[in-house]
């Protein structure tokens, strides 16, 4: 979850079109520094003047409005809104039975978010109540759809030790979020509006994620390759990086959109270019990249993220000692994913021309985007000199040639 208040690669010719997106969750948000290559931002709901003046800018940026799915916040923004579907008061007055409790009757509270409160996703009212009201503010505000946090494969990394009753299992949980989802988004989705889920667990249950991808237009994974903030830890190992990668090729496949959120803090340049190089492998359209920890939408801005590699050359593959490459029509991707160094010679890759070093040693999980180098052309002002010196050298050979003298001449 985030925090409320504040196969592989398939080949083709298309451009690289893994972009990036905001996660603007604080009261200001920070994106002054936003750029071009943007392609989501996701706002508080009492953020509509920052919206309205982002699409005003930009007409083709989605702008998202950030609402709880699976928990009730019980706290309010500016002009008492809140940033959960259904407000903690109105629950806590009118509905008591909305809330998850565990054996004893109490409310389970999130772990580590104190003032989030489960929701029952499985009650029939709720569902409506929830609906309603982010239609209502759909309906009433600048934004392109809503982002729903907390669409969670398990509730046990919210609920911790509470037993919750009703829900004795991940499989009876994740029924209740499929019954909500297939209700929800599809009455959101009428409207034209966008509906983005954040899944929780995605990497643990693939397979549960990708029968809830049909309910909606995209959806993030808020742990892409590393789980922990804290610089050089938190790395997932090489089968649940792979497990990942699928996560962007089958969501793409469905014609949906992938976000991906890469725990980094805005000095750790390495977990920043290792997850943005991670999909760079995967990305093939409709993905986008952001590395952060407190979403203010203040992130920093790799140079990497400059680089112009042009359309993918080939899939994804694995070479020598454990890393992975993929070519591009002006560039080279290069991942190791693994928890040793590797030696990767850069003549054996295609797309390798890229500079005049032939090998490279890339420490445990780091990434490289490489630029193919430029060929060196003359201009037109400069090639006529030597085309000019050419022609006269060939006229000077061919008069040499006719005044040589001539065998049997009389």
């Amino acid at each position: 979850m985030i925090l409320a208040l504040l196969s592989l690669a398939p080949s083709g010719a298309r451009a690289a079109s893994v972009g990036h997106f905001r996660l603007a969750l604080s009261t200001p948000p920070r994106l002054q520094g936003i750029g071009s290559g943007v392609s989501y931002v996701v706002l508080q709901p009492w953020e509509q003047a920052e919206a309205r003046r982002l699409r005003q800018r930009d007409p083709g940026l989605k702008v998202l409005v950030y609402q709880d799915f699976g928990s009730m916040t019980a706290g309010l923004g500016p002009d008492a809104q809140s940033s959960s579907g259904v407000p903690f008061r109105t629950a806590t007055r009118q509905h008591p039975d909305w809330f998850l409790a565990d054996g004893r009757g109490r409310r389970i509270q999130e772990r580590g978010y104190p003032y989030l409160f489960m929701a029952d996703v499985g009650n029939p009212g709720y569902r409506r109540r929830w609906t309603t009201d982010v239609l209502h503010l759909l309906r009433h505000g600048p934004w392109s759809g809503v982002f729903m946090d907390d669409v969670n494969t398990t509730p046990r990394p919210e609920a911790g030790s509470a037993v919750i009753a009703g829900y004795p299992t991940d499989s009876a949980y994740q029924a209740a979020v499929r019954g909500m989802l297939a209700y929800a988004a599809s009455r959101i989705r009428g409207t034209g509006r966008l509906t983005i889920a954040n899944m929780g667990g995605w990497v643990d249950h693939p397979a549960v994620v990708r029968s809830w991808l049909r309910y909606v237009d995209g959806a993030m994974d808020e742990k892409f390759v590393k789980y922990s903030p804290a610089p050089g830890q938190g790395y997932i190992g090489v089968s649940g990086w792979l497990s990942q990668l699928r996560e962007v090729t089958s969501t793409v496949a469905m014609d949906k959109t992938f976000l991906a959120v890469t725990a980094a803090r805005p000095t750790d340049a390495q977990a920043q270019l290792y997850g943005w190089a991670s999909l760079l492998l995967a990305g093939d359209g409709h993905a986008a990249y952001l590395a952060a920890t407190a979403y203010t939408g203040a992130e920093p801005a790799l140079p990497a993220y400059r680089t112009r590699l042009g359309a993918p050359a080939g899939r994804m593959h694995r070479v020598r000692g454990g890393a992975y490459a993929r070519s591009f029509a002006d560039g080279l991707v290069l991942v190791n994913p693994t928890a040793h160094t590797v030696r990767v010679s850069l003549a054996t890759l295609r797309g390798s021309r890229l500079a005049r070093a032939s090998q490279t040693t890339m420490r445990p999980h780091t990434g490289l985007v490489l630029a193919r180098a430029a060929a060196r052309r003359r201009s037109p002002a400069r090639r006529w000199p030597l085309v000019a010196a050419l022609a006269l050298a060939a006229a000077l050979v061919l008069l040499l040639w006719w005044r040589r003298p001539r065998s049997g001449r009389r």
